[in-house]
């Protein structure tokens, strides 16, 4: 029930029919006060708890998707968060190419007893219902009183107006999908970024000044009414995702039909797999592709995060989630750069991993 790694089907297309009302065009403007909001507790909480640069991050990405799927808000790091990011994480270690079966879907024709992957892959199939369901239930129980705010589990899994047509198992799986997903690939690019202003303190200054060239020297914070003025900024987040890939390779897509591309033929059925990491860091592709350098973006398509990227995917199975993700980039990007230096503290034979902040000199 992973729309991520479904193939064309009734409930594929239910389900990316539900997720385009929630999370393309003028929808997903209405959650910039929610981003623009948890976005000032992110820079409080960087200022008040340093150390715990990474969780305010991973606390941040979780309570703003939530606030969206569910109608509540993250205020600290909580079981439940932990849940879901260990979900995501065994499903991204077992994702294609390391599971064989996905990768190769004609082993699911063997007899049971051969079937080596079944039985740890059912005890992470328990384990991720588990967790989705500690999620869902309470959700439902205040949509069956009455009693729940607007979110995407009430308005568009409930409401007659645009219902989800499916079960209430796929219902959930809808929902918690978003937030795991939302949770985790948002708190990875902020993650990145703190890495970035260590390793290449230079782009620092040259995003600051744009940013001082509209906000002024600490004289007001960015909005996303100021996103087209920033091309760097918006470069910057694509650098983000291309310098360190969150998700290394794409989902398979299957062929519908048989194919012949460059006197190869490949048969109907066949997997194709794009190697993000290999074409992000590939010479030929970008000069010096080790280096975290934003203006290798600034080509008139900066602020287009699809153009030249494979981070969200590609064809008619893009992440349909990627604008709501690159706006969270944008405000929190902006901010961070605007207030806080990252330093890197040598009391540790991994220093790189022992960071602290240091609030600008206002």
């Amino acid at each position: 029930m992973r729309s991520v790694l479904m193939q064309q089907s009734p409930l594929y297309r239910e389900e990316r029919r539900v997720y385009h009302q929630l999370l393309t065009g003028s929808a997903i403007t209405k959650y910039g006060i929610s981003q623009d909001l948890e976005s000032t507790q992110l820079l409080a909480e960087h200022m008040l708890k340093p150390n715990d640069w990474y969780l305010n991050h991973g606390r941040y990405a979780n309570s703003v998707i939530n606030l969206i799927a569910f109608g509540t808000r993250t205020l600290a790091i909580t079981p439940l968060m932990k849940g879901i990011l260990e979900v995501v994480h065994v499903f991204l270690r077992n994702n294609p190419p390391a599971n064989a079966v996905d990768m190769f879907p004609e082993l699911i024709q063997l007899p049971r007893f051969l079937q080596f992957w079944h039985r740890r892959a059912e005890a992470i199939g328990n384990r991720t219902y588990e967790v989705y369901a500690a999620y869902w239930k309470p959700v439902a129980r205040a949509i069956h009183d009455g009693t729940a705010g607007p979110s995407f589990s009430r308005d568009v899994l409930q409401e007659e107006a645009g219902k989800f047509h499916g079960t209430e198992d796929q219902a959930m799986y809808l929902a918690a999908m978003l937030v795991e997903a939302g949770s985790d690939t948002t708190r990875a690019a902020l993650n990145n970024l703190a890495m970035a202003m260590i390793a290449a303190p230079d782009f620092v200054k040259r995003v600051r000044a744009e940013l001082e060239s509209v906000c002024g020297y600490a004289e007001r914070m960015p909005t996303f009414d100021d996103e087209e003025k920033f091309p760097l900024v918006a470069a910057t987040i694509k650098e983000l995702l291309r310098w360190r890939c969150i998700f290394p390779t794409t989902p398979p897509h299957r062929l519908t039909q048989d194919m012949e591309f460059e006197g190869y033929v490949f048969p109907k059925d066949t997997n194709f797999i794009i190697n993000d990491s290999y074409i992000s860091l590939n010479p030929e592709e970008h000069k010096d592709p080790q280096t975290f350098y934003p203006e290798r973006w600034l080509n008139g398509k900066e602020h287009d995060v699809l153009s030249g990227l494979w981070a969200f995917g590609g064809g008619r199975k893009v992440c349909v989630g990627y604008r709501l993700a690159q706006r969270s980039l944008f405000i929190n990007v902006a901010k961070i750069i605007y207030c806080f230096d990252f330093e890197r503290v040598c009391l540790s034979p991994f220093p790189a991993y022992l960071v602290k902040m240091k609030l600008m000199m206002l």
